[in-house]
């Protein structure tokens, strides 16, 4: 669903004492030492669960993604594009300058959320995560219910399909200029 190259789940590759087990001392669990290394709220975006981070003020999102980024220029390359832009009476997507002032500004609020251009959505951009390559994960409310979606930035898929309407191709183009756009 995101794309080749994922990256690999938490505790893959040295499970041997150093993550996992050092939990487990002779089969008795050690719940401290286990919740050091399982816990939302110490991650590498230094910010509370799809929360919001002080070094995001001023612009200061774009540079404090830990990913690359900046290769993600917007939905022309995407195959569905054209026959459906056209079918739904649109020209374009909202832009990397529109997506990035929207993050700034709510930054600025200290908000870690943004309505995406166009629609009654509302972006969690504080959620998104890459994965792999081309792949997000995030958080994004309709209608005041929060859910959990699914992005590839380079095949233009939202939850592994291709967008049925604008406001899912708009929220889609939302994600990708936040995970993979070059900011603002």
């Amino acid at each position: 669903m995101y794309g080749p190259n994922t990256r690999s789940s938490w505790g893959s590759g040295n499970v041997d004492g150093n993550r996992v087990n050092d939990s487990f001392n002779n089969d008795r669990f050690n719940n401290d030492t286990f919740n050091r290394q399982v816990n939302v709220n110490n991650n590498f975006y230094n910010r509370g669960y799809n929360g919001w981070n002080s070094n995001w003020r001023d612009g200061g999102y774009w540079g404090n993604r830990p990913w690359n980024a900046g290769w993600y220029g917007g939905w022309g390359g995407w195959g569905w594009w054209g026959a459906n832009a056209a079918a739904w009476g649109i020209a374009g997507l909202a832009t990397g300058a529109v997506i990035g002032g929207l993050v700034n500004a709510a930054a600025n609020q200290q908000s870690p959320v943004i309505v995406v251009p166009n629609t009654s959505y509302q972006l969690n951009y504080g959620s998104v995560e890459a994965v792999g390559s081309y792949g997000a994960s995030f958080f994004y409310t309709v209608n005041g219910t929060q859910l959990l979606g699914a992005a590839n930035c380079q095949q233009g898929l939202l939850n592994g399909q291709i967008p049925t309407d604008a406001d899912q191709a708009q929220l889609l183009n939302a994600v990708c200029q936040v995970a993979y756009g070059a900011g603002s």
